[in-house]
């Protein structure tokens, strides 16, 4: 399946649902708290949105890690976008509490499905000596449709209604159809051995060390995601905290330029510690931020470190477990990514009720000490196993 140009057609058509498809259903994401909250008044039933979405994902991947060998990847993200269509459709101008949950759940699979999928297709896409590379573009691509849809939604929802929200994401939803008919039918390579035990596929203990890497990460990204207004909030910078995504936006794009190739070149272990360092250094400033100015430099610090940091620990994932359990490994870590974006939202949550907004981003700046710290014990002991081959 893989040849030795990146910029294959399969690649660029990849890489544009996964674009399209993080931008669709984070602007969902970000609408329906705020959605809910307009007729219910309750930010509890609010937030249960988001687990019900989150918790269906979760359980989702596991489950199809024992059948990955066995489907059609093309068909499955056809049957599920229709799906996605059909909850979205049912979901306008509803609200009943009970109702949005159960849609939201199904929602939660078909993100748990379709990532994953996408994850592990462009897995088998990518030349092998271009991993770092075809990771860093697609990782963007992710990364991109996360950090653009919190702003799409809000100015939808604010401007019109949430009715025109599900609509522009319906329109998203058929434009990624239409796609498709472009991607060839795909199914994972697979031994016999695999398919008679699919139990091995739930779990590779060669992937841990990068998916418990990106777990912690993403107990910071969590923070960025879902605090940082409040932190403008407290500090009276409001109105300028958009200020803080324009430079995470950026150098999150510049830094992929390189973090790849670099990662193929034999530099990954390298671009973990220094990316964790300024990923330390930009939420040290969001403690004592009182200016728009620190509010660039935090945002292109913490910018920086995710923008290496994500594609380098995702390639070093699949690169550390054999071709048939890419998928396991995308698996792993695409449920470590959610599991620290759902615990850090909690615990930080906590943190600010107990601390403050700032004294919360000094806790959170910790797990990008602890990160370099595990990385450098795993090297010291020489656990080749758990490291990638450069």
């Amino acid at each position: 399946m893989t040849n030795s140009k990146l910029w294959t057609p399969q690649y660029i058509v990849i890489i544009s649902i996964t674009l399209l498809f993080f931008l669709s259903i984070h602007v969902i994401n970000s609408v329906f708290p705020i959605y809910v909250m307009s007729f219910s008044n309750n930010p509890t039933i609010a937030g249960l949105m988001l687990t019900a979405f989150m918790s269906a994902a979760i359980v989702t991947r596991f489950v199809l890690s024992l059948y990955i060998l066995n489907i059609n990847f093309r068909k499955t993200i056809i049957l599920n976008l229709i799906l996605l269509f059909i909850c979205l459709m049912l979901s306008y101008d509803r609200e009943s509490i009970y109702f949005l949950l159960l849609i939201r759940f199904i929602e939660g699979v078909n993100f748990g499905i379709i990532s994953t999928i996408l994850a592990t297709q462009v897995s088998y896409i990518i030349p092998t000596k271009q991993t770092g590379k075809g990771f860093n573009y697609f990782a963007l691509a992710t990364t991109l449709g996360a950090s653009l849809s919190p702003a799409l939604a809000i100015m939808l929802f604010h401007s019109s209604s949430f009715n025109t929200v599900i609509i522009v994401t319906t329109i998203l939803v058929v434009l990624m159809l239409v796609f498709l008919i472009f991607v060839k039918s795909f199914q994972t390579p697979a031994t016999q051995k695999s398919l008679n035990n699919k139990l091995t596929m739930l779990f590779d203990k060669r992937a841990i060390l990068p998916c418990a890497l990106m777990f912690l990460l993403c107990i910071t990204f969590s923070s960025v995601f879902n605090f940082i207004e409040g932190l403008g909030r407290e500090i009276n910078l409001e109105d300028q905290i958009t200020w803080f995504f324009v430079s995470f936006v950026a150098l999150i794009i510049g830094a992929r330029l390189f973090a790849g190739s670099l990662f193929d070149r034999g530099y990954g272990i390298k671009l973990i510690y220094i990316s964790s360092l300024t990923g330390f250094l930009g939420l040290a400033i969001l403690m004592s931020v009182d200016s728009i100015g620190f509010l660039v430099v935090a945002g292109a610090f913490y910018g920086f470190a995710y923008g290496v940091m994500h594609p380098t620990l995702q390639a070093f994932a699949v690169s550390t477990v054999s071709a048939e359990k890419r998928g396991t490994a995308n698996v792993m870590f695409l449920t470590g990514m959610d599991l620290g974006m759902a615990i850090g939202s909690v615990m930080l949550g906590f943190i600010v009720k107990s601390l403050g907004f700032a004294e919360m981003y000094g806790v959170s700046s910790l797990f990008l000490i602890i990160i370099p710290i595990i990385l450098f014990l795993f090297i010291k002991l020489k656990v080749h196993n758990f490291l990638p081959a450069n």
